[in-house]
């Protein structure tokens, strides 16, 4: 398999509000999204192309070096929130897409910040979630000391279906590239769907 850099993949959503499925030709930064923001970056990237992008971080010297960087407007915004409880204007299911790379490896309940990027999403949403992958050595332990953990490729299938998705594509990474699951050394990257609960 080719390794490819990140802007060059196809990553699947569909626009607008309406409850149908993704679609497989749609570029992710269609619809609304929300991402941990961090300085901003990203969200500001997403807001190019997005109806709206908002940057949710629960630091507020990452919000104001966002908003600093980053003018704010009716396709761009940012706040502070905890990623475990924040619901956008207080209501669920305002998001076509929710970006969350690198983010619940630092968050004390990882399983409720997944649950609540399920809340914050509208029926059929998409989550792209990337995080650390756990290696065996040295001792099974996250590298990074400012992660609270980093994870197997099984226990983050198993966390996201709990969470009530349906994950529909899976990627590792290494080096920067994105690669076959199964060639994964530094992350991995799912996308999944937001399953209606009934």
């Amino acid at each position: 398999h080719r390794r490819r850099p990140v802007h060059e993949l196809d990553f699947p959503i569909r626009p607008g509000r309406q409850p149908a499925k993704p679609r497989r030709d749609a570029h992710p930064a269609t619809g609304r999204h929300a991402r941990a923001c961090g300085a901003g970056h990203g969200t500001a990237y997403l807001s190019e192309k997005a109806a709206f992008a908002l940057g949710v971080d629960y630091m507020q010297a990452y919000i104001e070096t966002a908003q600093s960087r980053y003018p704010e407007s009716d396709k761009l915004k940012f706040t502070t929130g905890d990623g475990t409880s924040f619901l956008y204007n207080g209501k669920e299911g305002q998001f076509d897409v929710v970006v969350s790379l690198h983010t619940i490896e630092h968050v004390p309940d990882d399983r409720a910040m997944l649950k609540n990027l399920w809340r914050n999403l509208a029926d059929g949403g998409l989550l792209i979630l990337e995080v650390p992958l756990q290696l065996p050595r040295p001792l099974g332990q996250p590298i990074n000391p400012y992660h609270l953990r980093e994870y197997t490729r099984d226990e983050v299938f198993e966390m996201v279906e709990e969470a009530g998705f349906k994950i529909e594509k899976a990627y590792g990474a290494s080096r920067w590239f994105y690669c076959d699951i199964d060639q994964a050394r530094d992350a991995v990257h799912v996308h999944a769907v937001k399953v209606k609960q009934g």
